[in-house]
């Protein structure tokens, strides 16, 4: 931000606000109640995923609060949503957010959070991770769901590990077995727009396009910006980031290294990488939500954008203190 002071850019310095306070955001999960923030997740989930139902079957203006998840006056016409696109109100359907990015990294982070989470409520758990689910698929969000596909068969294994009776490891792959072959029939029999709007977002879109929405060119760009100049100043591009002015746009890491340089993107990184290492150990299935919106980062520039990089960090610290409490009762116990 320093190098910068004669080229101020009002978002420049929220975003970077953003980035240099979010993490602090770990000290809060680390002191609240652990069985009161499940309880807040699971409802959020439920509320988050029945209004992007609900915004998907009656329409985003329809439905909007001006005040709550728009600000008054604004429009969702100025969202990154894909607003109109294709003869559809929006691509994606942001929920209580302000887009579809946004509500998806909640979704990652909570899903994998609750699966683990061992509650007499189970029907409301279970309730919540279909809502979470839908409300994923209709945040049009490539970046989240992508990692979400990738971790779940390791999700289900490590679950599966986890039971211990033959009964219990039964149920669980008849409740696979069931889930997919009812996606499945429902897929081949039903003229849903649902199904219909996840093959042309998510399969059609993605093959037709080989730049991934432009981010191989924004990559190249950032990169020919680097390349400007003699070695000192290229050196100190790289370092330091570009003139906030004129620099390169790019989404995910590109977008830290094209304004800040690769000493932050690195810092940035560590700092991302550092809970899910030291909770891997003991939390693996509950980890991969990080993982996975650590993943939609690097190709995203989500962490931009309040409360994304502030609920990775919330997360963290929320397991970060059931896992030294389950320390403290194991030392405990052996005493």
């Amino acid at each position: 931000m320093l190098t910068n002071y004669s080229n101020i850019i009002l978002f420049r310095i929220a975003a970077s606000a953003v980035l240099i306070f979010s993490p602090l955001a770990i000290g809060i999960g680390y002191k609240i109640n652990i069985n009161t923030f499940y309880k807040i997740i699971v409802i959020s989930m439920i509320i988050t995923g029945l209004y992007s139902v609900l915004q998907w079957t009656v329409g985003l203006e329809a439905t909007k609060i001006p005040g709550l998840n728009i600000a008054y006056g604004d429009t969702f016409a100025d969202k990154p949503i894909g607003y109109g696109f294709n003869g559809r109100e929006a691509l994606k359907m942001p929920s209580t957010y302000q887009n579809g990015n946004g509500v998806a990294l909640f979704f990652l982070l909570s899903i994998f959070l609750i699966i683990p989470w061992k509650t007499k409520q189970n029907g409301l758990k279970i309730m919540a991770i279909i809502l979470a689910l839908i409300g994923l698929i209709l945040s049009g969000s490539r970046s989240a769901l992508v990692p979400l596909i990738l971790l779940i068969p390791y999700a289900i294994k490590k679950i599966y590990d986890k039971l211990k009776t033959k009964k219990q490891k039964l149920l669980l792959l008849l409740i696979i077995i069931v889930g997919i072959t009812t996606m499945i029939l429902y897929i081949i029999y039903s003229r849903s727009d649902l199904i219909s709007y996840f093959y042309e977002r998510y399969i059609v879109q993605t093959l037709e396009d080989p730049t991934a929405s432009g981010r191989t060119t924004q990559i190249k760009n950032v990169i020919n910006y680097f390349a400007r100049g003699n070695f000192i100043e290229k050196i100190k591009v790289l370092m330091l980031g570009g003139n906030w002015i004129d620099t390169a746009f790019s989404e995910g890491i590109f977008n830290i290294i094209s304004y800040y340089g690769i000493i932050v993107a690195i810092v940035f990184c560590l700092l991302l990488l550092y809970p899910i290492m030291k909770l891997y150990k003991n939390n693996k299935v509950e980890v991969l939500g990080l993982l996975a919106v650590f993943i939609a980062f690097m190709v995203d520039s989500s962490f931009n954008y309040p409360p994304g990089l502030m609920n990775y960090f919330l997360i963290a610290g929320i397991l970060l203190q059931r896992q030294k409490m389950k320390q403290l009762e194991n030392k405990e116990l052996k005493i």
